[in-house]
Order: structure tokens, then sequence, then C-alpha cells
């Protein structure tokens, strides 16, 4: 049976100009998914949080001539804002950097080698080391790449595109913790 297969395109900045590359994505190991799912419900708590500060915002608007009640609702806002804070730590952009370098390594077109002669034993070292190398000068393998040419929403679309490729767009392989 063949994978299903999807291809994403990722929109990035690289010196001034927009470019843009396409992978193909047909795997999708299962550590991804925990790990796609432990990000995802970061993201889902943070833009409840969001949504909350802004409606508890709008209701300040609405009371301005009540103090004592703003001064509750600007607590509450200080109280979401550093919860919000705890979520953008290193280690959460540390996960969804791993997801994208797992998503990646695990989908590169890597030759075939049906019948292993003694030429497959002595060139084995060489291709080792031929893909370190390429893997080593991959922009796309390091982090400092997607932290300062891709946009954050290009991000999240690439990961979840790629989590959710054998599903129905109607379902998720991971939906928001309830």
């Amino acid at each position: 049976m063949e994978r299903k297969k999807v291809e994403i395109s990722l929109t990035y900045r690289e010196r001034g100009q927009d470019k843009t590359q396409v992978f193909v994505i047909d795997f999708i190991p299962n550590i991804v998914r925990k790990l796609y799912e432990e990000v995802y419900n970061t993201i889902t708590d943070v833009q409840t949080k969001w949504n909350e500060i802004q409606t508890l915002s709008q209701k300040a608007i609405l009371i301005k001539d009540n103090p004592a009640e703003i001064d509750k609702i600007s607590e509450k806002i200080k109280q979401l804002s550093k919860e919000i804070k705890k979520c953008g730590n290193d280690e959460f952009f540390e996960k969804r950097f791993e997801i994208i370098k797992m998503i990646i390594q695990k989908n590169v077109i890597r030759p075939q080698i049906i019948n292993k002669s003694i030429a497959y034993y002595i060139a084995l070292p060489l291709t080792w080391l031929t893909s370190k190398l390429r893997e080593h000068n991959n922009k796309f393998l390091k982090r400092e790449f997607w932290d300062e040419c891709v946009d954050a929403h290009d991000i999240i679309r690439f990961i979840d595109e790629a989590v959710n490729k054998d599903f129905d767009s109607k379902k998720k392989a991971v939906s928001p913790k309830k």
C-alpha cells in the first residue's frame, strides 16, 4: 500500500527576498504526532487566554466608571499575560523545531540499494559522510533558519498540513484538549 503524499509549499524570506520551497511529505512518525499534540495544546491554551484578555479589555472599556472593577480586570489580564509568556519558553520552540526537523529528515529521498555488492560496503562510509555533510548544510534543518526566515503562521501551517496529511480535512489527527 502506498502512503498518501502531500506537497507543502513553505514561503520564507531570505536576504529580503520571498522564496518558496516545496516539500513532499509521505511519512510522519508517531513521535511527531505526540510532540505535535503537546505543541498544539499549548497554542490552543495561548489562543484561549488571548481571547479572554480581549474580552476583559472590552469589558473594562464599558465599565470605565468603576475603578474597583477595572482593577480586578487589570489583575486578571496581568495574570493571563504571565501565563501566556510562560507558554512561549524555549522548550516550546525547541519542541516545535524538533517536529519540523523530524518531518524533513524522515521525508528526504534516499537512494535505494537493491543489490548489496562489495562496492556497496566500500561506498557505505562515503555515502554516510555525504549524507551527514548534506544534512549539515541543509538550512531547513537549522533552527536559526526557522526562527529568522519563516513567519510563525507559515511554521504552524507547515507542521499542521504534514501531521494531518492522512486525515480528512474535516478531521484532524490532533484535536484541542478540552
